[in-house]
Parts: structure tokens; sequence; C-alpha cells
């Protein structure tokens, strides 16, 4: 999890370089911090000798905006495609709406996370519906 700081992100890798994890690690970027996200964005080969195996971006506020809200499905598809060059995967999460599914595969994530979209009402503090995950379900 980062904030916006991008020199603390780039000590935090400089980290991983020196640490003795076997664990695969996931980042996870928030979707409101466009600066780092640009920043990402225009230097994916410096996860290239990192421990990082998937990059996660999600909203940090789970009340407000979703992901295609904040980026336009042009930016996202671009940024996948500029991971995949340098074989970084990407995973996509933030308020996920079930008639979006379909235009987030198309962009072909690794992941896609989809909690509210499971959940009664769309609120994910509320429990995980068996109809919905079914109904999701089959749109994989």
């Amino acid at each position: 999890m980062f904030h916006d700081s991008i020199s603390e992100f780039e000590e935090f890798l400089n980290l991983l370089k020196y640490t003795k994890i076997k664990t695969k690690l996931v980042a996870v970027f928030f979707a409101e911090n466009k600066k780092l996200i640009s920043y990402v964005k225009r230097n994916m080969s410096i996860f290239l000798n990192s421990k990082l195996v998937i990059l996660l971006i999600d909203t940090f506020n789970k009340r407000s905006k979703g992901l295609l809200e904040i980026y336009k499905l042009e930016f996202l598809n671009s940024f996948i495609l500029l991971a995949k060059k340098k074989n970084i995967r990407i995973g996509l999460s933030g308020r996920i709406r079930k008639d979006q599914i379909f235009e987030l595969l198309d962009l072909n994530p690794s992941i896609i996370g989809i909690r509210s979209a499971v959940c009664d009402k769309f609120k994910r503090e509320q429990m995980i519906s068996a109809k919905l995950a079914g109904e999701i379900r089959a749109l994989f």
C-alpha cells in the first residue's frame, strides 16, 4: 500500500532488493493517487528486479468513485499493455460494477476485484450474495 510519496515508494523498492522474502508480493496503488499511478506507468521497468509480482490498482475511498470513474478505459489499457511488455501482472479493483466487467475483461488484466459487486446492495459491508457471486462467475 503506497500513499502519495514517490520517494517513499522508490525507497521501498530499493529495500526489497535486499530482503530475503520468499513470498510473492502484490503492490497496491490507490487509484485516487494519480501522481503515483502516472509515475508507475512511466517507470514500469523499476519493477523488473523487485519481488513484486502483481501491481493492483484499487480505490482507497470505498464510498466514493469507482475505478472506471477515476480512469478511462484507454488509460487502463495502455497501463496494462506497458506492464505486459515488462512481464508485470496487473490487477484492477475498486467499486467495479457487474456491468463493467466485460469492459475490464477486454483489457485482459490478471485480476479483477469485485467485492462490492457480489455484496447485497453494492455495499461491501453487507453479506456476500451467493446469487450475485454466481451471476458474476457466469460472466467469466
